[in-house]
């Protein structure tokens, strides 16, 4: 959970459904995404790197979402703070898209998102998420700490599922 991305006002809530479908990044976007961040310091970001990181992503059509924040933390960046940093998150105004408001041509913010039943999950807790996933998949955890990661990911999962859980099965 990037200036530049269209739905960039999407960036900064980063909420995951059960319902929610998104498209996958390809293997080419993957790579463009971790090469244009091999780039750049996390620790160090300025605002022209964040604008820059954002001009790449949009230039290549890779919008904002889940695959994007994943992809984007496997890296060791924040999707949200690279957008807050490059002026799109939501703290950018409504009807800035790109950096060109709808009043100037370009367009207009996205609609609110629907709300469903689904995880509800928080900024924080996405980034939390995000990272310990990042860990689980580097194959490089001892027996303990894969424990230890798989427990932290369930407790976040139960803490974000809407009450009476995330689905209902009628035999």
């Amino acid at each position: 959970m990037i200036g530049g991305i269209s739905g960039a006002g999407q960036m900064g809530q980063m909420s995951v459904s059960a319902n929610n479908t998104s498209k996958v990044l390809s293997s080419d976007k993957l790579q463009l995404i971790e090469e244009t961040l091999a780039e750049f310091d996390a620790a160090n970001l300025t605002e022209a790197n964040a604008k820059a990181i954002v001009e790449v992503f949009s230039e290549a059509d890779i919008n904002p979402g889940k695959e994007l924040a994943f992809a984007m933390a496997e890296s060791g960046f924040s999707a949200q703070e690279v957008g807050k940093l490059a002026g799109v998150g939501p703290a950018s105004g409504a009807g800035q898209v790109q950096g060109v408001s709808a009043a100037q041509g370009g367009r207009p913010p996205p609609p609110p998102p629907q709300k469903m039943d689904g995880l509800e999950i928080s900024d924080d807790d996405w980034e939390s998420l995000t990272a310990l996933l990042a860990d689980y998949n580097t194959g490089e955890l001892s027996e303990e700490d894969t424990d230890t990661v798989l427990s932290s990911i369930q407790s976040i999962l139960k803490a974000s599922a809407p009450e009476g859980g995330i689905m209902h099965v009628v035999a």
